[in-house]
């Protein structure tokens, strides 16, 4: 049971990281090709915000 809670977890946090490197990367071309620099650092001040509040609720 414990053994499946863990792979579980770390597929999951696998899964997470995967995604959220393959958006930053895609945001970071698009503002690369554009002038999207203010909307990348609100996204990124509001990522810091919401991202700890989503583990507290995991936790």
């Amino acid at each position: 049971m414990e053994k499946d809670f863990i792979l579980d977890t770390m597929w999951g946090m696998f899964v997470v990281v995967s995604i959220v490197s393959g958006a930053i990367t895609a945001i970071f071309y698009f503002a690369l090709r554009s002038d999207l620099i203010p909307i990348l650092i609100g996204v990124a001040i509001s990522y810091g915000i919401l991202m700890p509040l989503r583990w507290k609720r995991i936790a």
